[in-house]
């Protein structure tokens, strides 16, 4: 993803050849987080508060979130499956939607902080902070501080489809719970 207009390249070749696709971009963002659902549904999120899905494999988009509850950056997407999903951005907005993007739920966690990561586990959230903190949440919208790491969380993940295992990552370090959250060990990398 690059550039403004919003531009998507993908190779269908393992990377011999490249085709690049404008998202359909009409106010100049920029990208910041992709997510494929499978090869035909892609989300895409942007700066301004915008939000792009694709249906037929990038060849078309529509926006499905247009500035309506942020016009901050979203800076991660995970969808479920074709209708539920969250966005998370700047200034502590999580967005939540049962419909494809017909409609939004709007949450925070209760940092302020923007937001920088989302992962999914069932009915669970995981989200990270620019500031290290890591929270928990779900559909209800309440989301509870799980712990702080000491520099932004650029990704946070479910290890293995288990509540109890996650990983965070920061610019530097990698660091795994195997108790929900009580207690982080950094990885060597």
């Amino acid at each position: 993803i690059a550039g403004s207009p919003a531009t998507i390249a993908y190779s269908d070749n393992w990377g011999v050849t490249w085709v690049t696709i404008t998202a359909g971009s009409v106010n100049g963002q920029t990208p910041l987080a992709l997510h494929t659902l499978r090869p035909t549904s892609i989300w895409l999120a942007t700066t301004g508060g915008y939000l792009y899905h694709s249906n037929n494999s990038g060849q078309d988009w529509r926006a499905a979130h247009s500035g309506l509850y942020t016009t901050g950056d979203l800076n991660a997407v995970a969808f479920h499956d074709d209708n539920e999903g969250w966005v998370v951005g700047d200034g502590d907005k999580i967005l939540f939607t049962r419909n494809a993007g017909s409609s939004w739920d709007l949450f925070s966690t209760g940092s302020g902080d923007d937001l920088a990561s989302v992962s999914l586990l069932g009915d669970l959230v995981l989200v990270g902070t620019s500031s290290g903190k890591l929270f928990v949440g779900g559909e209800a919208g309440t989301f509870s501080r799980v712990t702080t790491l000491p520099a932004a969380i650029v990704a946070a993940h479910f290890v293995s489809h288990c509540p109890q295992v996650m990983v965070a990552v920061t610019a530097t370090t990698a660091y795994i719970s195997v108790n929900g959250g009580w207690s982080w060990r950094a990885i060597a990398t």
